[in-house]
This record gives structure tokens, C-alpha cells and sequence, in this order.
């Protein structure tokens, strides 16, 4: 008769093929009150079930001499799940704002470059930006060159919406509409943050496909995958860091 797994071996076996424990934790700022950490655990819980994870529990826990989100699980959380959690952690979601694409001239691409990390090294008018991956997770020479003036801001945009055929927008508030005069169909690129969302173009249009009028202007565009729609539709207090 064969000898009998170990629990130890069986926990060994099921991390090497992507399984993990049943409890994931969280910090925030070291300063954080535990206020804003309660409403930070609230709305990661909602994140993941806006991801689409089912009967995951956020709360605040004494832990490490402080205090700490504990995320929990059953059976257990799998590999792929810890580190889509990291992703939907990673970005507060609080700053919104709509700029536009700056375009060089070939003069200009010659002789403005942000190689080395010198952000600074820009025409004048416009400013370049880390762009945030949905890959990679991590600040890379990946960069967006866009003009200095926002066009749109938080206070300017309701939250996400959803249509049928266009899928997620902003609704523009009396105050957006302003700065969007004589702005039809310009590129808009999204930066949460002060990051550029990956692959997000925006748009703006003020008739559906139909071509009935909309109430109120809506900007495309919003999201380009669950994993940031998750982040902005339940924004964080600040960003968080897993934890062991």
C-alpha cells in the first residue's frame, strides 16, 4: 500500500500548480487611518466582484503591529487570482482626467526623447506620461506625449455608464460640455492618476447609433478591459501593495 501525502506535501503541490491560501493581505499608506482602510477594503471587495470573482470578503485586521486588509476566500485563491488582486489594487482610481494626443514633427521627434526616464525632455505645450499596463503592472519606458491643458476632469464626468452598442461611457456635466466647444471627434486619451490607460482613445459623440440625440454628451472610450472598468467604477482611497 503507498504511503499516504503529507498535508505539508499536498500545500507544496497545490502552490507549484497555482494554488494558494485562502486569505490574501493588503496595506496601504503607513499613515492611513483606519477609517479610509475600512472604506479601502470596501471598495476592493467590490472590485473583485465587479472583475467578476465570487465570495470574496474584504475587512481590516490587526496584523505585523498594525493594521492590514485581509482578503478571504473559500476554497482558496489560485495563482492567477493573487495576481489579478494586485492589479485591481494597484491604481486608486480617483484623478480622472481626459488630455489630448500631442503630435510631433519630425524635427521635434528628433530632438525631444524621454529615453532615460527624462520626462522633462518635451516641446513646449505638451508633457509626457507613464503609461499604466494592464501587462506588465510595472512603470516602463512605454511613454504617452500629450498636450499640458486637461479638457476634462472627475467633477466634469458622471460615473461609468453602460450602452449596448458602444459600450462604457462618461456622461459630460454642464461645466464639460463647455470645454468640449468646438472639439467634435478629437482624440482624447484617458490618464488616471497621472497615467495613461493602455490602448484608451477616446471619443465623444452626441447621437447613438440610431442617430437619436443623447440627453447629455457621452465620451467613449472609458475602459479597455474588466480590470481597470473594475478600478474606476470603485475607486480607492489610495493605491495598495500585497503583503506577506
Amino acid at each position: 500500500m503507498r504511503p499516504i501525502l503529507s498535508t505539508a506535501v499536498i500545500v507544496v503541490l497545490l502552490a507549484r500548480f497555482g494554488w494558494s491560501q485562502d486569505r490574501m493581505y493588503l496595506t496601504g499608506p503607513k499613515d492611513a487611518k483606519e477609517s479610509l482602510l475600512s472604506s479601502a477594503a470596501r471598495a476592493l471587495s467590490s472590485r473583485c466582484k465587479t472583475y467578476g470573482y465570487q465570495g470574496v470578503t474584504a475587512k481590516v485586521i490587526d496584523r505585523n503591529g498594525g493594521k492590514e486588509i485581509e482578503l478571504s476566500i473559500s476554497p482558496r485563491f489560485t495563482k492567477e487570482m493573487q495576481e489579478r488582486i494586485q492589479q485591481l489594487s494597484a491604481l486608486a482610481g480617483k484623478k480622472v482626467e481626459y488630455r489630448v494626443s500631442y503630435t510631433m514633427t519630425a524635427a521635434q521627434k528628433e530632438q525631444y526623447s524621454p529615453k532615460g526616464g527624462d520626462l522633462k525632455n518635451a516641446p513646449k505645450g505638451a508633457i509626457w506620461y507613464w503609461n499604466f499596463s494592464t501587462s506588465e503592472w510595472k512603470r516602463t519606458t512605454y511613454v504617452n506625449l500629450l498636450r499640458t491643458g486637461v479638457v476634462l476632469r472627475t467633477k466634469d464626468l458622471s460615473g461609468i455608464k453602460s450602452d449596448d452598442s458602444f459600450g462604457e461611457y462618461y456622461e459630460v456635466s454642464s461645466s464639460g460640455l463647455k470645454k468640449l466647444k468646438g472639439m467634435t471627434r478629437e482624440k482624447l486619451r484617458l490618464v488616471v492618476d497621472g497615467q495613461v490607460m493602455d490602448y484608451f482613445a477616446g471619443w465623444f459623440g452626441s447621437r447613438d447609433a440610431f442617430r437619436k440625440p443623447y440627453k447629455k454628451l457621452r465620451v467613449y472610450g472609458v475602459t479597455v478591459n474588466r480590470t481597470v472598468e473594475s478600478s474606476l467604477k470603485h475607486p480607492l482611497p489610495f493605491p495598495l501593495r500585497v503583503v506577506k
